[in-house]
C-alpha cells in the first residue's frame, strides 16, 4: 500500500510485530558481536607489542605508548576511552535504529533502514578479530548489503524492475568468491572488474531512480542519504591522506593505527546513520537544498580563494625581486588584505551561480518574491495588487488551489469603525 508522500507501508499489523521481533533478534546479535571482540581484546588493548610486525591492528608500539606518557595518558586510559567511543558510536547507529523501528514499523523504506543501521556495525566487529575464515565472513557481508541496500533505497522497493537481477548477481558472486578457492590471474582481474562493475551499476540504478521513478519527497531523502555517504568518504579520504602529508607515523602499531582501525573508521562512517535518520524521521526535508547550496558555493568559493591568494603572492613576490631584488612581507599582506576584500562579492556571485545552475526553481522564485516585492511599493489598486499576489503564488509555489481572502472593515475609512467590531473576510480571488 502507498502512503502519505507516496510512501510504501504494511497494512498488516502482524508483518509489523514479526518486522520488529526479526530487527531486535538482529539488534541483540549484532551488539553481541560488536562488544565480544573489543572484551575479549581488552588484555591485548593495554599490552605494547614488540617488534611492531608483530602488532595487532588495535595495538600500540612503545614509540605510541611513550606519546601518550608525554600526554599522562596511560594504556589503560587509552583503553577506556577507546570503550566509550566505542559505546557512543554503537548507540548512534542502534538508537536511531531503535527510533526508526518504533516511530514508523510499517514503512517499507524505514524497515529498510532500521535493518540497515542494525547490521552495518557489525562490520567494525571484524576490526577486533585475528584474521581468518570469521573476520573474512563478517567484511564479505558488509560490501553485497551495502549494495543491495543501494538498490532498495529509499521506499524498500527494486525499482527499476531489472535491478532484482542484478541483486540477485551480487549476491551470487560474493558467495563464489567466498570460498578460498585459487583462480588464475586472468580470473582474478575479471573478478575485479566484475566487482567494480556492480557498484556502477548501483550508483546508475539510484541515478535513474532518482531522476524517473521517485517522488519529490524520496529525491529528499536520496539527498539526505548522499549528503551523509558523501562526508563519510570525505572523511575517510583525508584521514588516509592527511597523516602522510603531515609526517605522522601511520605503521603497524602507531597511535593513528590503533586509533584509524579502533574507532576512527566506525566514528567517521557515523555520518551516514546520522543523515539516514533525518531522512527518514522528518517530514519536511526541504532544506536539504539550502545545505547543499551552501556546501557546493563554499567549497568553490575556498578553491576559487585559494587559487587567488597562491597566485598573488607569487605574482607580487616575482614583481618584488625584479623591482627590488629580494622577496618582500609585502606581497602576503597585499594578498592578505586583497582576498577580504574579495571575500563578500565573490560569495554572492559564486552562490547565485551554483543557485542558477542547480537550484533553478528556487532561484527563480527569489527573484520572482524579489520583484514582486518592489512592485508591490507602488502598487494601490486592491484588484491590480490580488492579482499580481495570485501570480506570484503560481509561478513560485504552484499550489492546486489559490483563494486570497482580506480584510473588509465595511466602510470606507478604517479609522471610523466602532472599537470592538471585528473585521469580515471576505474572498476577493480564487483560481483552480
Amino acid at each position: 500500500m502507498v502512503g502519505r508522500h507516496g510512501v510504501s507501508t504494511l497494512t498488516n499489523p502482524r508483518s509489523t510485530r514479526i518486522a520488529r521481533a526479526i530487527w531486535l533478534a538482529l539488534a541483540v546479535a549484532g551488539t553481541v558481536l560488536y562488544f565480544v571482540g573489543p572484551i575479549s581484546q581488552w588484555g591485548t588493548l593495554q599490552t605494547v607489542c614488540r617488534p611492531d610486525s608483530a602488532c595487532l591492528p588495535f595495538q600500540l608500539d612503545p614509540t605510541a605508548a611513550s606519546t601518550l606518557a608525554r600526554y599522562r595518558i596511560s594504556l589503560s586510559g587509552f583503553a577506556v576511552l577507546t570503550g566509550a567511543l566505542l559505546v557512543v558510536i554503537w548507540a548512534v547507529w542502534y538508537g536511531l535504529s531503535a527510533i526508526i523501528i518504533i516511530r514508523k514499523p510499517g514503512d517499507r523504506g524505514a524497515l529498510l533502514a532500521a535493518f540497515f543501521l542494525a547490521v552495518f556495525p557489525i562490520w567494525e566487529a571484524s576490526a577486533w578479530i585475528p584474521s581468518g575464515p570469521l573476520s573474512s565472513w563478517l567484511t564479505g557481508i558488509f560490501v553485497p548489503m551495502l549494495l543491495i541496500f543501494g538498490l532498495l533505497f529509499p521506499d524498500g522497493r527494486f525499482a527499476p524492475r531489472w535491478t532484482r537481477l542484478l541483486a540477485g548477481l551480487i549476491v551470487l558472486y560474493f558467495v563464489v568468491t567466498s570460498f578460498p578457492l585459487s583462480f588464475p590471474a586472468v580470473v582474478n582481474d575479471a573478478a575485479e572488474v566484475v566487482f567494480i562493475s556492480f557498484f556502477c551499476l548501483v550508483v546508475g540504478a539510484q541515478v535513474y531512480r532518482y531522476r524517473a521513478i521517485s517522488t519529490q519527497h524520496e529525491r529528499q531523502q536520496t539527498k539526505w542519504a548522499s549528503v551523509g555517504l558523501a562526508v563519510a568518504i570525505l572523511g575517510l579520504a583525508a584521514a588516509w591522506v592527511g597523516p602522510d602529508a603531515a609526517a605522522v607515523p601511520t605503521n603497524n602499531g602507531s597511535l593513528f593505527a590503533a586509533a584509524f582501525g579502533d574507532f576512527g573508521i566506525a566514528a567517521i562512517v557515523s555520518a551516514v546513520p546520522i543523515c539516514i535518520g533525518f531522512a527518514v524521521l522528518r517530514g519536511g526535508l526541504w532544506d536539504i537544498d539550502r545545505i547543499i547550496s551552501r556546501a557546493l558555493s563554499y567549497t568553490i568559493l575556498t578553491a576559487a580563494l585559494a587559487a587567488v591568494y597562491v597566485g598573488s603572492v607569487i605574482a607580487l613576490q616575482a614583481l618584488s625581486q625584479l623591482l627590488v631584488g629580494g622577496g618582500s612581507d609585502i606581497a602576503i599582506a597585499v594578498s592578505t588584505l586583497a582576498i577580504a576584500a574579495l571575500f563578500r562579492p565573490l560569495r554572492s556571485r559564486v552562490q547565485m551561480s551554483v543557485d542558477r545552475r542547480f537550484y533553478r526553481s528556487r532561484y527563480d522564485a527569489e527573484r520572482i518574491l524579489a520583484g514582486l516585492g518592489e512592485h508591490l511599493r507602488d502598487q494601490v489598486d486592491l484588484t491590480q495588487l490580488s492579482r499580481d499576489l495570485t501570480l506570484a503564488i503560481q509561478e513560485t509555489l504552484h499550489p492546486e488551489h489559490i483563494s486570497l481572502w482580506i480584510r473588509d472593515t465595511g466602510d470606507a475609512d478604517p479609522l471610523s469603525r466602532t472599537a470592538g467590531s471585528s473585521p469580515r473576510l471576505r474572498p476577493t480571488t480564487t483560481t483552480p
